[in-house]
């Protein structure tokens, strides 16, 4: 059992964007896993790539894509990114990914 109590602390976040006419979903949020576990479906493509210098999994089909990866922030604390669209293709999710500051 944990106590959720409001603690007035950001956890996370999620934010809609639309670049050139598509939109995305830009999630991050603090974690303590330290490996990203897939579902094994076989209508999609799974692929590891390098973003900003860390290990990444795209997922995509024809439909919906996903790019997920974690970096450590200036603490040393975990943090999960996750880039999700529909109807894009790869290295449209990976050029925003590399966009990011």
């Amino acid at each position: 059992m944990r106590d959720l109590r409001p603690n007035h602390t950001l956890v996370g976040l999620s934010v809609t964007y639309n670049k050139g006419g598509r939109d995305f979903e830009f999630r991050i949020f603090g974690t303590t896993k330290s490996r990203i576990q897939l579902s094994d479906l076989e209508d999609y493509t799974y692929e590891n790539v390098q973003i900003r210098g860390n290990e990444a999994v795209y997922i995509g089909d024809d439909e919906k894509q996903q790019l997920i990866w974690i970096e450590m922030d200036s603490r040393g604390k975990a943090l999960q990114y996750e880039i999700g669209t529909e109807g894009s293709d790869r290295d449209w999710v990976i050029s925003i990914a590399e966009s990011l500051l």
